[in-house]
């Protein structure tokens, strides 16, 4: 399928991301709050977070303006010159990390698309060979430094048979003319975005009660979209 995911053209220095995570291990970390999604042990730290505050690993706000920088990262900064040199709007900023034995289950996260307007990036710190990222069940060969975009209103899942911890760098931002250049270069069809893709009943029936729980702009969208 084309857009499922991209490897931008970015290539951050690995020892750098790493001075800048072991700041960031001094201090506390959450557990993921979506229970139900993972099994073993997911944790994150905020970067930018709704309420300003580093274990407020919170995607979601009521607008996009409520986002702000935490005190961590002002303490960090590597990861103050990535944001600053990627020229878009940013919502949630977090370091995710995923422990060996875990799983991220399948799931969707509606309107968290480019096409949406609303996009993921991952950079990897720390990652391992045995860590499996698919997306519609197509593994993306992610590695230390990169920076992927990947379609996450598509089905995607997680596991890892690894030995080390798994960290990433995950960048929430909004769509822009720079952005759609540099996904331009990176090999993005702008054309698909104009294809409406097909639902059986059931499936329609369970992205718009999902949408319905949602509170972000890309889920409203995509939500009218499907009414």
């Amino acid at each position: 399928m084309t857009n499922l995911f991209l490897k931008l053209p970015f290539q951050f220095d690995v020892l750098a991301l790493q001075e800048d995570l072991k700041i960031c291990e001094r201090w506390n970390w959450s557990q993921h709050y979506n229970q139900n999604d993972y099994q073993g042990d997911w944790t994150g730290i905020a970067l930018r977070s709704p309420t300003g505050k580093h274990l407020d690993i919170n995607a979601l706000a009521v607008n996009k303006q409520q986002f702000k920088d935490t005190d961590l990262l002002l303490a960090c900064p590597f990861f103050q010159k990535i944001l600053n040199n990627l020229l878009f709007e940013k919502a949630a900023v977090r370091l995710l990390a995923l422990a060996p034995g875990s799983s991220i289950k399948p799931h969707r996260d509606p309107g968290l698309g480019y096409a949406f307007g609303e996009f993921r990036l991952h950079i990897p710190i720390i990652s391992d060979d045995g860590v499996e990222f698919y997306v519609e069940e197509q593994a993306i060969p992610m590695k230390e430094g990169q920076c992927w975009y990947v379609d996450f209103d598509k089905m995607h899942r997680v596991t890892h048979r690894g030995v080390q911890r798994r960290v990433h760098l995950v960048i929430d931002g909004y769509r822009n003319a720079w952005t759609d250049e540099v996904f331009k270069n990176a090999g993005y069809d702008f054309s698909v975005e104009n294809q409406e893709p097909v639902y059986d009943a059931a499936t329609r029936a369970q992205i718009i009660a999902q949408l319905r729980l949602m509170d972000a702009e890309g889920a409203r969208i995509l939500l009218q979209k499907m009414l």
